[in-house]
């Protein structure tokens, strides 16, 4: 007798951890953390690679590693940090995004400073808290860093928006955020949160979906409920 076994990751249960909540037209799963990626889901007719297989008809969970995007316009400290990494080459987007190597990446950039590389992004919103204590070279580098992450997540998520816009009409998305990096504090307020939010809505303006009605949500327990709604 063989038992039914649900294999699922934590995007995909962060993704659907959304449907939780009320009906909307579009779900955007989003890890921001020690590594980064999202998922949402596809109509069947939209994946090729099993469009023609019968029995495969209707919404599919599509988990998009998105952090293996190799963006343009890196600097060469990106570059130099990617050369030392454990896997050169790959997960480009994620070594700029991912709190794992915020960090790296400070230190790469001041590599004669005591700061440890391994606090990741811990270490770089603990700088930009304690302005007062830092030389404001850390302090200008450290926010560039953290801000630059968030808008990169922002461009992610604009870029799958406007993808699914192209395959069906939408008014409503959902996206389920999960992370610490995310919802990471500066001096008391989710600065890394409300400047993905607004990096957002500046770039759906400029793809002409400025019309869309677009909610960042933090769900508790976001990928328990996901993987309940998984096995169910």
């Amino acid at each position: 007798m063989f038992e039914r076994i649900i294999v699922i990751n934590d995007t995909i249960a962060t993704l659907f951890s959304g449907l939780s909540k009320s009906k909307v037209d579009g779900y955007i799963g989003l890890i921001v953390s020690t590594g980064t990626n999202m998922a949402t889901f596809f109509d069947s007719k939209n994946i090729p690679k099993i469009a023609k297989i019968s029995n495969w008809e209707g919404s599919i969970p599509v988990n998009l590693e998105s952090g293996n995007f190799n963006p343009p316009h890196l600097t060469e400290f990106d570059k130099e940090l990617d050369i030392h990494s454990e896997n050169p080459g790959v997960h480009r987007f994620e070594k700029v995004i991912s709190g794992l190597y915020l960090g790296r990446i400070f230190k790469t950039i001041f590599p004669d400073s005591e700061f440890d590389p391994d606090s990741g992004a811990r270490g770089i919103v603990e700088i930009i808290n304690k302005a007062e204590q830092m030389e404001s070279n850390y302090i200008f580098a450290a926010l560039k860093i953290y801000e630059r992450s968030a808008k990169l997540v922002s461009a992610s998520i604009a870029g799958l928006i406007a993808l699914l816009s192209e395959y069906r009409r939408i008014e409503k998305i959902r996206i389920v955020a999960e992370g610490s990096l995310l919802w990471s504090e500066v001096n008391g307020k989710k600065h890394y949160f409300y400047l993905v939010q607004d990096t957002l809505l500046s770039l759906l303006e400029n793809l002409k979906l400025s019309g869309l009605e677009v909610k960042i949500s933090e769900i508790d327990k976001a990928t328990l409920t996901g993987t309940a709604i998984a096995a169910l």
